[in-house]
Formats: structure tokens, C-alpha cells, sequence
């Protein structure tokens, strides 16, 4: 199936703000990895805020599907290399950007409620706070993780889970 260059553009989006952070993402950018004209990036978004809106109800979509397939028993090293923290990854990125584009900080608290609700659902923890201690939790040490590289995600994050179910 071809993709579209709506999709070519989201993904695109994606991955320049994974590679060079949100800082250095800017519209040309997004456009050259896309390999398109950097005036078509207007002719599908009114705004920056309004594409980068879409990419996090794109991913954070293509996210909460991936994980609501995955079986509860599935190992958590994998579920966590392969979902959760590429999504969380993004979604700290997106932070970054939420400060100064109020219609994406509205949509990023929408997003990060989901997704907590979804990453709760997933490791069976029912209470509302113990899924928002989780994911509170998971977003602070990737943040961590990203000036310690000796840290271990998969055992926080199982003693983390251990110690919430409890």
C-alpha cells in the first residue's frame, strides 16, 4: 500500500523529533526527511502546532492499538523496547514543544491521560494514582536514563510494577 504524504509527513515528523530533538525540528527539516517540498508541509497543516498535533494523536493512536494487542503475559523487556518507551520518548519531546504552543499542551494532557490509562490497563493496575505513579515514574527516569547510561529500565520498571500491584 503507498503512504500517503500525509503519513509521509507525520512520520517524518516522528522521526526528526527522535533524531534531533525538539529544538532543532524545524519545518524544512521535517520536510527534506519526507523528501517533499517544504511548502507542501502547509498545504496539510494550517500551522506547526496543528502538524505537530496530528503526529501525537497519529502516534499515541498507532501506540494505545499496539499495546491493547499485546497479551498481559508478553515479556516486559519487549514491551517495553518496542512501545512504551519510544512512545513516552516522544511524548517528552513533545513537552518540550507544549510550552509554547497551547493547543498541544491541551492535547498532550489528553494524550498522557490515555496513554497512562492504557499502560495501566496493560500491567492490570486498576488505581487511578498507582497508573499516574507509573507513568510519572517511567517519564522521570527515561529523562534520567538519558544522563546515566548505566541504568537499568527493565528492572525499575518491573520492581516499579511489583511494588504498585502490591
Amino acid at each position: 500500500m503507498k503512504t500517503s504524504t500525509r503519513e509521509l509527513l507525520l512520520e517524518s515528523v516522528h522521526k526528526t523529533l527522535l533524531l534531533n530533538g525538539s529544538n532543532k525540528t524545524t519545518i524544512k527539516e521535517i520536510a527534506k526527511n519526507a523528501g517533499v517540498n517544504h511548502g507542501l508541509v502547509h498545504h496539510y497543516f494550517s500551522s506547526k502546532e496543528d502538524l505537530f498535533i496530528a503526529v501525537l494523536i497519529y502516534k499515541n493512536g498507532a501506540f494505545c492499538e499496539s499495546i491493547n494487542n499485546i497479551s498481559e503475559n508478553e515479556d516486559i523487556e519487549k514491551v517495553l523496547s518496542k512501545f512504551i518507551i519510544p512512545n513516552l520518548m516522544l511524548l517528552i519531546e513533545f513537552t518540550n514543544l507544549a510550552n509554547s504552543m497551547p493547543k498541544l499542551q491541551v492535547e498532550l494532557g489528553n494524550r498522557l491521560n490515555i496513554t497512562r490509562n492504557v499502560i495501566g490497563k496493560h500491567y492490570n493496575i486498576k488505581c487511578v494514582e498507582k497508573q499516574k505513579v507509573l507513568l510519572a515514574s517511567l517519564l522521570g527516569f527515561l529523562v534520567h536514563s538519558r544522563i546515566d547510561h548505566n541504568l537499568s529500565l527493565n528492572d525499575y520498571v518491573r520492581n516499579l510494577v511489583s511494588l504498585l500491584n502490591r
